[in-house]
């Protein structure tokens, strides 16, 4: 669950699969986080395994952000994940769904 990922020390391996610049890598995830970002959120947090329902009580994408740099050991910190989801949604999103693809096709298991 996300909220055990708070209380968690973990070991920085890896950077994200892809910058969070790089939207264009993935068209269909631009256009979905752009144009539909709600439902789009909700769909990320159950591809994560997550209940779909946790954005519409107010975990956007930083809590989501988290968990996945937590579980994955990706370099980055707390703060980082909040303002980069305060101030680029959208991109977050796209670099969420981006990571997670990757981490499905080499690991198995988001």
């Amino acid at each position: 669950m996300i909220i055990s990922c708070f209380f968690q020390q973990i070991e920085e391996t890896r950077e994200w699969e892809s910058g969070l610049f790089q939207c264009t890598n993935d068209l269909t995830s631009c256009f979905l986080s752009l144009f539909c970002p709600c439902p789009y959120l909700c769909y990320l947090y159950s591809y994560a395994n997550e209940p779909c329902w946790l954005p519409c009580i107010g975990a956007g994408t930083g809590p989501l952000r988290m968990r996945q740099r937590f579980r994955h050991k990706i370099k980055g910190s707390i703060t980082n994940d909040f303002l980069l989801s305060c101030i680029c949604t959208q991109c977050v999103m796209c670099q969420l769904k981006r990571d997670m693809d990757y981490v499905i096709k080499n690991d198995g298991d988001i």
